[in-house]
């Protein structure tokens, strides 16, 4: 079946994840609606008459709203708010104890807004949207040892700051 002939089935089972994606990456409802809905006018006006696998509309699909909320945080020049990016409404996030604890302190916000668009993606697709690394390369079009990279430097990154702010000391830090 193509796109445009069972748009209703797919807006049904990702219209919601694609919302929460951009609304972590804009804090903001208004634009996450607004992007939800043209993520979706752009799926079928590009791949309307396209027979796609479930991973690809998936795919595609967080490609496409990606691709507007990095647009959207460059003009704006601005980052997202640190606690909408990490909150997770259904459960608390998969981060160690004293991260999850701290994450709306001063120095973890310093560390959340020292990541790049692209890292703060990687991050929110990875542990709140919990998906592996192999879709997230797709999602971003880039290679998966790329996505990982980015993952990897991104906890480094988050590890050493927090060290610098004395909020940990040596400690692993698994953003899973």
């Amino acid at each position: 079946m193509s796109v445009s002939s069972c748009f209703e089935s797919i807006y049904e089972k990702y219209s919601r994840k694609i919302y929460t994606y951009c609304y972590r990456m804009t804090a903001s409802v208004h634009t996450a609606q607004e992007f939800m809905q043209d993520t979706f006018v752009r799926l079928v006006e590009k791949y309307g008459n396209v027979t796609l696998q479930d991973n690809e509309v998936s795919a595609f699909l967080y490609r496409i709203a990606h691709n507007l909320c990095v647009d959207h945080i460059r003009k704006e020049y601005r980052f997202s708010s640190v606690k909408m990016l990490l909150f997770k409404p259904d459960g608390p996030v998969n981060i160690e104890e004293h991260v999850v604890n701290d994450y709306y302190s001063e120095a973890m916000e310093k560390c959340l807004n020292a990541l790049t668009p692209v890292q703060k993606s990687i991050l929110i697709l990875h542990i709140v949207e919990e998906l592996p690394h192999g879709q997230i390369a797709r999602i971003l079009n880039k290679s998966e040892v790329a996505v990982r990279k980015q993952y990897q430097r991104s906890k480094s990154k988050i590890k050493k700051m927090l060290e610098k702010e004395g909020v940990v000391k040596g400690e692993r830090i698994s953003l899973v």
